[in-house]
């Protein structure tokens, strides 16, 4: 536990830091790092890119296999390194401490189908919510349960659609389940999409596992969203420990820039400090379903399958949540309070809607 520095000694360590950065000229190791880092960003742009390509009608990911980034073993998001089974392992289960998870459930597995089958019902509100707020269709008629489906969308799409404030029929909360992105990946697609479409998506889970759970340290979405400099942080503490000899010396070098991150990012409030952190979990939601997208006018199949069929079908959901500890001034306990989980992307739509690299 470090000691939380006042706000006078905060301010004049950032004014030396401003000096020493302005006065200095950047060496060879620093310009090597830079070009790394737009090579590596680059490449993270084109696999992102790569998966939203080419352009749907709709954006919906209606496959029987698994996303090909899980055959290679990445189970943390794309464009990100497959890492050692063992290690993503250990990143799983210490995130998963941090949010009080009791560890003789950890050794029996208990929170695995807590945690995956919670999430799959969340994924189901989340899309029921997402369609009904894009494209108008009264909510209880998605969720209205026909056919045993959780999701029941058979709608045609006029165009332009009208989106009315006011209409009572909207999902409920859904600013808080998903993520802004997502949210407004699908109002896109209502606004821009073709004339007189009819869309069918049915979908009932069938199971849910947790495929990994890791932790993003001091940082949050919105803190990012508030200072885009921060973005590049881990990608830069990374390559600048590449340059130590050794692996004690990396991880010395490591643990001392994330403890000045963790000094830069603490919020001094009035009688206690807080410090926010991010955890990330991916949970994949094996589904019954049928998805088609036709033309309303002709009945052509513009996407999803001719027969209609009800299919088994592995959906990828990427949640988040902020965990916030808090320390007092005086005397007491500190405190860790975990925030609502809300899904940020499902199968790679966004590329992960990945905020942190």
């Amino acid at each position: 536990m470090w000691k939380i520095p006042s706000k006078h000694c905060r301010k004049s360590h950032k004014l030396r830091v401003q000096r020493f950065l302005c006065n200095r000229q950047p060496s060879v190791a620093d310009v090597e790092i830079a070009r790394r880092a737009a090579t590596w960003r680059g490449d993270f742009a084109n696999n992102t890119s790569a998966v939203l390509t080419p352009r749907s009608i709709f954006p919906w990911r209606h496959k029987e296999l698994p996303l090909p980034r899980l055959h290679q073993g990445n189970y943390l998001g794309p464009g990100l390194p497959a890492f050692p089974v063992w290690y993503q392992w250990c990143v799983t289960h210490f995130t998963l401490h941090l949010l009080k998870v009791p560890w003789h459930r950890l050794i029996f597995g208990e929170w695995k189908s807590e945690f995956a089958n919670s999430s799959a019902w969340a994924f189901n509100q989340a899309v029921s919510g997402v369609m009904s707020n894009s494209f108008r269709v009264p909510f209880s008629e998605i969720r209205s349960g026909k056919d045993d489906f959780m999701v029941n969308l058979d709608h045609i799409i006029e165009r332009p659609a009208k989106l009315d404030v006011g209409d009572e029929e909207v999902s409920p909360d859904l600013e808080d389940m998903v993520e802004a992105n997502l949210r407004n990946l699908y109002v896109s697609a209502n606004k821009h999409g073709k004339d007189h479409l009819q869309i069918k998506l049915k979908m009932r889970p069938t199971s849910a596992s947790i495929l990994s759970a890791y932790c993003i340290p001091f940082l949050t979405r919105e803190k990012v969203k508030r200072d885009p400099s921060l973005q590049s942080t881990f990608f830069d503490i990374y390559l600048k420990a590449e340059e130590h000899q050794g692996y004690f010396d990396a991880s010395r070098f490591v643990f001392s820039e994330l403890r000045s991150l963790g000094h830069d990012q603490t919020e001094c409030k009035t009688d206690h400090a807080v410090l926010n952190s991010t955890v990330i979990a991916q949970v994949l939601v094996e589904c019954e379903e049928i998805f088609q997208v036709s033309c309303a006018r002709t009945g052509h199949i513009l996407q999803g399958h001719k027969d209609g069929k009800i299919r088994k079908i592995p959906h990828v959901v990427r949640l988040e949540a902020v965990i916030s500890s808090q320390w007092p001034y005086v005397n007491g306990k500190a405190v860790t309070e975990i925030g609502a989980w809300q899904i940020t992307d499902w199968d790679d739509l966004l590329g992960g809607n990945i905020w942190y690299l």
